[in-house]
């Protein structure tokens, strides 16, 4: 069930409470609690302020005014609810059992450190998540507020306040940090004394783009001045103060400079710097071109591939062999030459996964493009650099909780009031799903048809658990005591069925194998068969008398996931 048809079925049933309890106070809606109670359903259930009033709109009842809604989050004045720490509060208990969980336990802690940004231009925040490795939960976030120093900085920060928390605060003996190549971040883990490993997904991504600029000598340098660009790839690569600056030297007068969006003044000083182009479209760049393509239509994937096929090979072996895993990258190169010398040991199964040595070469041997793809993986997959890749581990989980986060606030608008508390929800929810039991595994026929390639294999899970929802209703409200009348009304038996999540397992990317058991024999693939999971974790919903001071309370009003717990006194009619 998607947040509207959650939020338009609360709604429904608030309208009908609002219509029994007509003429039980003179002092209309905002003087009630249930005006809150309201507010509080549709936060969790991800809706906006415009989207609350269109709704309202549709169910014919009054709007709700603008300072009214941003007052529910604030900590003080009238009308404040302090919502926000109320949020807060829930999701650090979370936070909290998960890491006295991993406390308790013997095994070492690798923990993965990724970032998020609320928008790919002017980013107002930062969201550095650090997620168990093991377990996939979620034990801590931090977020940031753009100020005045570049908001690429904001990660970095954020990742040190992060992990000093978690490290000195929370007495969590962490003994590895996955993250993205950044080299500011190994020196934060250097100077904490925590070993680190980097994510081999930001790896293949980054050698990719790196093969596509080497093949066809389009790799961007940034010039010494802005006059001397020669593409417009060449100058986004000033900053937006410096292409101002350079505006002001030329005397061209541009109204609200500092408002316009990076993109808008590249086209003014690519405008500037040619007269001809102003006011056309701007040319492709080239590096976005795939030059892969020239080669074969699946050399790209065939080298995250190769990369992700040795990365397994060295965590396997367990021997953290950098120089192997180096070697094993750099005969790439030779590979799609038709050189198959190393291809009959280790690499026999990389092989067949890259065409295998029947197919043809790619490329004529010491060609132009030979030389320049094997000095780029020796630069790329150097020794050194592959030694922080030979355990084989990504931050998968973080780039699926960031998305995840888009449910509660896109990246198209701004939340400047409730963005953190919008990502409490959303870890809330992940930590709550993250160990739901699997019901079945659905086999189908699998398709490349479309930009995404859906898995022969499909995972069915049971509904998603949304008490995190009232655990944040009972922080704000407290225990819910409603009359008998509205209890019966509210909690009528006329849900539907339970929403069964589905999840493709996404093999063909590289991506480690989430299923603890695996599924043996041949299956046709126009067929649908089901089989249940050999063995599986038991299902951990976070419950416990830490989670609410309330959890003896009578009663719990869940309507479809979204709790609101009034105390009123129902008007027999």
């Amino acid at each position: 069930m998607s947040h509207l048809q959650v939020a338009i079925r609360v709604w429904e049933r608030v309208y009908l409470a609002l219509k029994f309890r007509e003429g039980c106070f003179t002092g209309g809606v905002r003087n009630s609690r249930v005006e809150t109670q309201l507010l509080h359903s549709t936060l969790t259930a991800g809706m906006t302020y415009t989207q609350l009033n269109n709704l309202l709109l549709g169910l014919g009842m009054r709007k709700v005014r603008k300072e009214t809604f941003y007052n529910f989050f604030r900590e003080d004045g009238p009308g404040s609810r302090q919502w926000l720490r109320h949020v807060e509060r829930v999701t650090q208990k979370s936070f909290d059992k998960v890491i006295a969980r991993l406390r308790s336990s013997n095994d070492p802690i690798i923990v993965l450190v990724d970032g998020r940004y609320d928008s790919s231009r002017d980013a107002q925040h930062c969201t550095v998540t650090a997620v168990d490795l093991k377990s996939a939960m979620i034990v801590g976030t931090e977020t940031m507020l753009w100020r005045s120093e570049p908001s690429w900085k904001l990660e970095t920060q954020c990742v040190e306040k992060l992990l000093h928390r978690l490290k000195d605060e929370k007495n969590l003996i962490i003994a590895k940090v996955v993250h993205d190549d950044c080299g500011a971040v190994d020196i934060i883990l250097r100077r904490m004394n925590i070993d680190w490993q980097k994510c081999m997904w930001h790896k293949a991504k980054t050698l990719v783009k790196r093969l596509r600029e080497d093949e066809h000598g389009t790799k961007t340098v940034k010039p010494a001045v802005v006059r001397a660009c020669e593409h417009v790839r060449e100058v986004k690569c000033f900053t937006k103060s410096e292409l101002e600056l350079w505006l002001e030297t030329k005397r061209v007068c541009v109204a609200g400079v500092s408002m316009k969006k990076k993109d808008k003044l590249v086209e003014i000083v690519w405008g500037v710097l040619f007269p001809n182009e102003a006011g056309k479209a701007l040319p492709d760049d080239v590096v976005e071109i795939d030059a892969l393509q020239t080669l074969h239509c699946n050399a790209a994937e065939e080298a995250k591939e190769w990369l992700y096929g040795a990365c397994r090979l060295r965590e396997r072996a367990r021997d953290d062999d950098g120089d192997v895993l180096a070697t094993h990258m750099q005969h790439l190169a030779n590979h799609w030459v038709g050189d198959h010398s190393r291809c009959d040991n280790e690499l026999s199964n990389l092989c067949k996964a890259a065409g295998g040595p029947d197919r043809e070469s790619l490329y004529e041997a010491g060609g132009r493009v030979h030389l320049a793809i094997a000095r780029c993986l020796e630069q790329f997959a150097s020794n050194t650099k592959m030694a922080y890749y030979t355990r084989a581990r990504m931050t998968f989980n973080n780039e699926c909780f960031h998305s995840m986060i888009n449910k509660y606030c896109t990246k198209r608008l701004n939340f400047p009031k409730s963005y953190e508390a919008r990502v409490c929800c959303t870890a809330l929810e992940w930590n709550k799903n993250k160990r739901i039991k699997r019901l079945r595994t659905v086999f189908r026929k699998p398709i490349n048809v479309t930009h995404r390639r859906r898995s022969a294999r499909q995972h069915i899970y049971a509904a998603r658990d949304t008490s995190w929802r009232f655990d944040i209703a009972t922080e704000v409200f407290g225990s819910p005591r409603v009359g008998d009348g509205a209890r019966n009304m509210l909690q009528q038996s006329d849900v539907d069925d339970p929403v069964i999540e589905h999840y493709d397992e996404e093999a063909d990317y590289g991506l480690p194998d989430v299923v603890d058991s695996a599924v043996e024999g041949v299956v046709d693939e126009a067929d649908n068969v089901s089989v249940e999971p050999g063995s599986e974790t038991a299902s951990d919903d976070e419950k416990s008398s830490s989670d609410s001071d309330n959890d003896g309370a009578a009663h719990r009003l869940d309507f479809d996931g979204v709790v609101l717990s009034q105390e009123v006194s129902v008007a027999q009619e």
